[in-house]
């Protein structure tokens, strides 16, 4: 427990787990590194000199810059502190310097320390101004060591001043290493969200690619033949026969279908990407979902005289959204109606393990060519080939099913043989608590 708390804590003091902008991750990274400068500082101006100025700056500067960095860490503002900060830090250490040796202590290290943190977190246009800063105050202590050297408090000893140049010099560089860690971890950080911006982009860009492929095509297209025969329909109804009529009528009818489900299916795949679909698992029996799915294909199927045939125990039961379990479902047979031939068949199958649930949709349809099997899943090739008797598609409905597979910690996989048919598997959770 003690430990977990640790390391909760050092999680909290790095940020190692939130998402806080470049600027505030380095602020307090140098916070933290003016924390531990001051007292190590402090504990070794203790031990090597009798200064009791030497001795409370640092500890001071170590108390002000935790109360700054709580006051950063709760209420994410930097600006107030940027420059007052850096100019504080180069002023305490150039006052430890007077009572430290002056230029002849080690604290010339420290001071270079500062300098670097400075230089690294001033905004560009104050840049210029930390640096001219910085060398007057060297210069100025300078001035006083040379003119007023009384006021320069020395060391005891040539070995204390050893001592302290070696402690200096241990402190200075495993604080130029935290600098460097620092850096390199907030640049990989900035860089990977870079890098997943940059994917996102793209996959937005795929996706308005093939909106507007289906609103300029694959939607278009019905309409075009709605409108065509609604023209024959005005122009010719009193020439027309009955049968012909007839005919018309059921060709209007079934092309708004298709566009319509069509645009259903483009609708929902759009508030898939934008996240606003519910999503509601609850207890589900998978065979009396099987029969309200075929009963909306049932006229399909039999348009082609295509059997199909499902088997699951009535006991089996899963966590999954109903909606959602429904549209996979309905696309997965939808395709294999599809793709399969007059007098062909299809069989649903559903197997539980100690994990999941795994349904298989499989047909002894035409099958998939093998190069256009890595197609099927990849927003920028969709794949649109035409039905056994001519029926079109988008290859939206797939892109559909993964997400939403996908959306119950599942994965939606293809097996097929060119020719002799193919077979669509999905697994999802059987427990709520892996939804």
């Amino acid at each position: 427990m003690i430990i977990k708390k640790v390391k909760e804590f050092i999680a909290y003091i790095f940020t190692d787990k939130e998402n806080i902008p470049l600027e505030h991750r380095m602020f307090l990274s140098t916070l933290i590194i003016g924390i531990l400068f001051g007292f190590f500082g402090s504990i070794a101006n203790l031990l090597l000199t009798s200064s009791i100025l030497a001795i409370l700056l640092p500890f001071i500067s170590s108390l002000i810059l935790i109360v700054i960095f709580y006051y950063v860490r709760v209420k994410g503002r930097i600006k107030p502190f940027l420059i007052p900060l850096i100019i504080y830090g180069i002023i305490v250490v150039s006052l430890v310097w007077i009572f430290n040796g002056g230029i002849n202590g080690s604290n010339i290290m420290s001071a270079f320390v500062i300098l670097v943190l400075g230089l690294v977190m001033a905004p560009p246009k104050n840049k210029t101004f930390v640096f001219i800063f910085f060398l007057a105050i060297n210069i100025f202590i300078l001035l006083i060591q040379l003119y007023r050297p009384d006021l320069i408090v020395g060391f005891t000893s040539e070995k204390t001043r050893w001592i302290d140049h070696l402690i200096s010099l241990i402190l200075c560089s495993f604080f130029i290493f935290l600098i460097i860690r620092f850096i390199h971890k907030n640049y990989t950080i900035e860089r990977l969200k870079a890098e997943r911006n940059e994917t996102k982009l793209l996959k937005q860009n795929a996706d308005k690619d093939l909106l507007l492929t289906i609103l300029s095509h694959d939607l278009k297209s019905p309409f075009n033949s709605l409108l065509g025969l609604s023209e024959i329909l005005t122009d010719d109804l009193h020439e027309l026969k009955k049968e012909e009529i007839e005919k018309i009528a059921t060709n209007i009818n079934k092309t708004a279908q298709n566009t319509y489900n069509l645009l259903e299916d483009l609708l929902k795949w759009a508030r898939t990407q934008q996240g606003t679909i519910p999503f509601h698992p609850e207890s589900l029996s998978f065979v009396h979902i099987c029969e309200e799915v075929l009963k909306t294909l049932k006229p399909n199927a039999d348009a082609k005289n295509i059997t199909i045939n499902y088997s699951a125990t009535d006991q089996l039961k899963f966590y999954a959204d109903v909606d959602m379990l429904k549209t996979v479902l309905r696309n997965l047979v939808s395709n294999a109606i599809k793709f399969t031939n007059n007098g062909g068949e299809i069989n649903i199958r559903a197997e539980e393990n100690s994990e999941s649930v795994t349904i298989s949709v499989f047909d002894n349809g035409i099958g998939i060519a093998p190069h256009n099997l890595k197609k099927l899943f990849n927003i920028s090739q969709t794949l649109t080939t035409k039905g056994t008797a001519n029926e079109s598609g988008t290859g939206l409905g797939l892109l559909l099913c993964q997400e939403f597979v996908a959306k119950h910690d599942g994965r939606l996989w293809v097996n097929s043989t060119f020719g002799k048919g193919s077979e669509f598997c999905f697994n999802i959770p059987n427990n709520l608590s892996s939804v």
